[in-house]
């Protein structure tokens, strides 16, 4: 019997299969995206899991990859589990949604990182643009 492991991407086979029971039509160029995320502490009994969201793209646009949502799934598993690991010997239910809270800043401080990047390339390519149509003749 062939196991598959939840955290790596399925098998070629496998997205055939459910894409011709579903009826899909995915591009030739279709990849698997790595956007979840799984990670266990080396010290206790932990593990995270974070589904990573499906980001939507323009027809003709290429899937980013490395996807964002990959990375702020491995921001978030990693931050959560760091924090458990310095309470383990103390947690309480109560503990979870704060290493919750502590875990979604992590990546929201990594969002506004990659906004503020993607709007200085979004402001240079309207300078770029707005400097050639303005050239004298």
């Amino acid at each position: 019997m062939k196991i598959t492991k939840v955290y790596q991407p399925a098998d070629l086979r496998l997205r055939k299969i459910i894409t011709k029971k579903r009826e899909w039509k995915l591009p030739a160029s279709f990849c698997n995206v790595r956007e979840d995320y799984f990670t266990k502490s080396k010290k206790f009994p932990i593990f995270t899991v974070a589904d990573g969201v499906t980001l939507i793209v323009e027809p003709g646009k290429e899937y980013p990859n490395p996807s964002g949502a990959g990375r702020a799934a491995k921001i978030f598993c990693q931050c959560a589990v760091k924090n458990l690991e310095k309470i383990y010997c103390d947690f309480e239910k109560k503990n979870l949604q704060e290493i919750f809270e502590k875990a979604n800043r992590e990546v929201e401080k990594y969002n506004a990182k990659v906004r503020k990047h993607n709007d200085q390339i979004v402001r240079q390519a309207y300078e770029n643009e707005k400097n050639q149509n303005c050239r004298p003749l």
